[in-house]
């Protein structure tokens, strides 16, 4: 999406990037919508990267089985950890890409022109690859 106003210091970020926050309901789940929503996200940007934060596998997370199973379904739709992790007051994230790969400073600067500074800022998130 397109704004004049948005972080001018972005170097490696793209102006017509695109920001999507997508979430398939636990009904939908298990019935190929998020594989089909994938493909076609995919189809569109095809020669564009394509990030995502999954939480980073815990053994002593509650929900332990369900990354691993989130972790396994974006594997299966074409994303590669790009061995950069999020670091947030509130846990570790895992960035996941297809296309190729994203490395910190490029994170850093999309984190950046997302939220704007101010909200990076205000979201104490440290990455380290």
């Amino acid at each position: 999406m397109k704004n004049e106003n948005q972080n001018k210091s972005s170097r490696s970020v793209e102006r017509d990037q695109e920001d999507l926050y997508l979430a398939i309901s636990e009904q939908a789940r298990g019935h190929g919508a998020g594989s089909c929503l994938l493909e076609a996200i995919q189809e569109k940007y095809a020669n564009q990267k394509i990030v995502l934060m999954i939480e980073q596998l815990d053994e002593k997370a509650a929900h332990f089985a369900q990354r691993i199973a989130r972790k396994k379904f974006y594997q299966r739709n074409g994303f590669v950890s790009s061995n950069l992790l999020a670091k947030f007051p509130s846990g570790m994230m895992e960035i996941m890409q297809t296309g190729s790969s994203i490395s910190k400073q490029e994170w850093i600067d999309l984190q950046k022109y997302a939220l704007g500074k101010f909200f990076y800022f205000m979201s104490r998130m440290k990455v380290d690859s």
